[in-house]
């Protein structure tokens, strides 16, 4: 098998068709061979993951080269230092300020709002009419007479 550099993000699948042609297909990350070849199969992804987990730490290397590197921009030195921070687990602190209309609180609690200066009068009366309870019944029952 030949060697293959871990870093590289997109291979070609090393397997031949019938044929005797190479595949062409894209190999899945961190395989050699694509899903159609045997990069679908659970031992395969585990490697291909075991692969990628272990060329982190040559990935972050680079990253500490190039941003030591001062013939690098600084703004792409100040990019990589927050990246490398951020996967290290010290993200800066977010907050989100969220606030709740007086709409929503309604709309919430199951209440609505209707602006009654805009209806004709009878529609009004009608919607009066809507909100009152009904009243309850009571239904008995009758015996019947015996004949």
């Amino acid at each position: 098998m030949t060697s293959h550099d871990p870093l590289q993000l997109q291979t070609r699948c090393t397997a031949r068709r019938k044929s005797g042609a190479e595949c062409k297909n894209w190999a899945i990350r961190g395989g050699f061979v694509c899903r159609m070849h045997g990069g679908g199969a659970p031992q395969v992804k585990k490697k291909a993951a075991q692969r990628i987990a272990e060329a982190a730490d040559d990935a972050a290397a680079l990253l500490v080269q190039f941003m030591e590197d001062p013939k690098n921009d600084i703004k792409v030195r100040t990019q990589i230092a927050q990246d490398l921070l951020n996967r290290a687990g010290f993200a800066g602190k977010q907050s989100v300020d969220l606030t709740v209309s007086r709409f929503d609180e309604l709309v919430e609690t199951g209440a609505f709002l209707m602006d009654l200066g805009e209806i004709p009068a009878h529609e009004a009366r009608a919607l009066d009419e809507l909100a009152r309870p009904e009243p309850k019944l009571e239904v008995c029952k009758r015996r019947r007479a015996a004949p």
